[in-house]
């Protein structure tokens, strides 16, 4: 899969880099249509109402897509299809390497209820369909406002997104 944006927050060498343990994620966008997509809603990061895209940990023994499918179905209810690869994301933090895989999916049927971590209910986790303009314009303003990774990843997304919708 091809390297999308690799975030060195503490230009730390090469040769550290490859000591630090991995966090693998899975994240994407969601299409509802040719306009919409799903997001996540949550309080968090200090910011009533984050906006977000679908997505989270890749656990042991699971592979991406996989993960990105099981995280799209707990965190919207839908269950997704025409699963397409973007690229990689690393972001690069003094204790380990946050590595996301970043997919493109379409919803597949009806959506059905979520099943939110007491974490997620906690913060008060829910999805929306918004468009995909609102939703970069938004994620990118909350950005502004609290800087985040989770907002950072969905914002190098977004873009990459955009852009492909551009070239064809």
């Amino acid at each position: 899969m091809k390297t999308i944006k690799v975030i060195n927050e503490h230009n730390l060498s090469a040769d550290k880099i490859n000591k630090l343990p991995i966090h693998k994620k899975a994240r994407g966008v969601v299409y509802v249509d040719e306009n919409t997509i799903v997001c996540i809603e949550e309080n968090s990061h200090g910011v009533i109402h984050l906006l977000g895209l679908p997505g989270g940990g890749v656990e042991k023994d699971e592979d991406d897509i996989k993960a990105f499918r099981r995280e799209v179905k707990e965190e919207t209810g839908y269950e997704i299809e025409d699963i397409v690869a973007l690229g990689t994301i690393e972001l690069v933090k003094k204790r380990y390497r946050s590595i996301t895989n970043c997919y493109t999916a379409k919803i597949k049927g009806e959506i059905a209820e979520q099943e939110f971590t007491e974490e997620e209910k906690e913060i008060e986790t829910r999805s929306i369909n918004i468009s995909i303009n609102n939703a970069a314009a938004r994620i990118s303003e909350e950005y502004d406002k609290k800087p985040n990774n989770n907002s950072l990843r969905s914002i190098i997304i977004l873009k990459e997104v955009m852009k492909l919708n551009q070239s064809k």
